[in-house]
């Protein structure tokens, strides 16, 4: 087992999860404390995890060959002006442009279909969230979701259209989820064996 960490909190129950490093953080009961063997149970459930954790497909966004858009590969040659490379704050402009033409025209059926207003939609980089729509209805979403399918980044759209009427994820927020977006369970499921990063 690589490196892991134990945190002794008041809870009742103790849980493994994997932070945003890829390291394995094991949450215990502070009663449990100095229960070697409670430890050792928890660390080989942590395994396990550790173990989906890798198996999980990272969205690998560009190389030297091409760029990744709405989950297909596409060449420099077809993407930059002089077929090379952009530079990371030029890529990323024109990254933030093509997401947002594509995700307000979305962003406005939803909204549209819902009788309900959004204030603001941002593209910007986030560390682990797709996306947020906070309480005075300004939507920002990932930059990361360019790599995804158009499948994919419609549902997150759907998703935080939702919260312009229901701001938490109560039983009526999916109902809403599922009149803007039928499929979003399947789409889901498939999102939560990606890592997106920018």
């Amino acid at each position: 087992m690589s490196s892991y960490q134990v945190i002794y909190k008041s809870v009742r129950h103790a849980y493994a999860r994997v932070n945003t490093e890829g390291q394995l953080v094991l949450t215990i009961p502070k009663r449990l404390r100095g229960d070697q063997k409670f430890l050792e149970q928890l660390l080989s459930k942590g395994e396990s995890l550790l173990a989906r954790h890798a198996k999980r497909n990272q969205v690998t966004s560009f190389n030297e060959q091409g760029i990744q858009l709405f989950g297909e590969w596409i060449e420099w040659s077809e993407f930059s002006s002089d077929g090379k490379p952009l530079s990371q704050s030029s890529l990323d402009k024109k990254l933030k442009e093509i997401l947002y033409e594509y995700a307000k025209e979305w962003l406005d059926i939803f909204s549209q279909q819902l009788g309900v207003p959004y204030r603001s939609l941002q593209i910007r980089k986030m560390k682990s969230r797709r996306g947020s729509c906070s309480s005075d209805q300004k939507i920002v979403l990932n930059l990361s979701l360019i790599y995804l399918s158009r499948e994919c980044i419609q549902y997150v759209i759907a998703h935080e259209a939702a919260h312009l009427v229901e701001k938490n994820h109560a039983p009526a927020f999916w109902n809403v989820v599922g009149k803007l977006f039928p499929q979003y369970k399947k789409v889901r499921k498939e999102l939560k064996n990606l890592l997106l990063f920018c």
